[in-house]
């Protein structure tokens, strides 16, 4: 079922009504918006085509204790990911079970829980700050976590008062 890349492949003429045919066994056929078609491996699918006022949204697969399936992710073809076509006006769904919903400023994406929590979101008035964690020196500890918070910018980011 692989594609052999060391035989030439084929061109043809065909109808335009009638399209190109495809092996059965090893292709599927593509048909775009305006018509045209075209062969692609069957690993592959075809492109999803959303109307203007729908985005693409990409659906992982994920194994039982939660990470993300790269195995199956490659298995079905990246390009060939779970995917839908989603009202502009609505976030892509996520899965709840093993994603958060996140946003930044004004787009939303799925982020595995796997990989933390989702980073904070400053609105467009704010900047993002990160609050430098010290130790009982004065020296930065690069081991612990630094806080993030949102201020508004006319304000600028606090120092750490000590």
């Amino acid at each position: 079922g692989e594609v052999d890349f060391a035989v030439p492949a084929t061109e043809t003429c065909v109808d335009v009504s009638v399209g190109c045919t495809c092996d059965q066994q090893w292709e599927d056929k593509c048909t775009d918006s305006s018509g045209y078609s075209w062969c692609t491996p069957k690993f592959e699918g075809c492109p999803l085509e959303c109307q203007e006022n729908e985005q693409v949204c990409y659906t992982m697969q994920y194994t039982a204790n939660g990470e993300v399936d790269f195995a199956k992710a490659v298995q079905q073809s990246l390009v060939r990911m779970w995917r839908s076509c989603v009202s502009m006006d609505s976030p892509c769904p996520c899965n709840t079970e093993f994603e958060d919903q996140c946003s930044l400023e004004d787009w939303s994406y799925c982020q595995p829980k796997s990989h933390g929590s989702c980073p904070l979101s400053c609105t467009a008035t704010q900047h993002l700050c990160f609050t430098t964690p010290y130790d009982a020196e004065g020296f930065i500890d690069y081991e612990a976590e630094w806080e993030e918070s949102c201020v508004e910018a006319a304000e600028g980011c606090p120092c750490d008062a000590t």
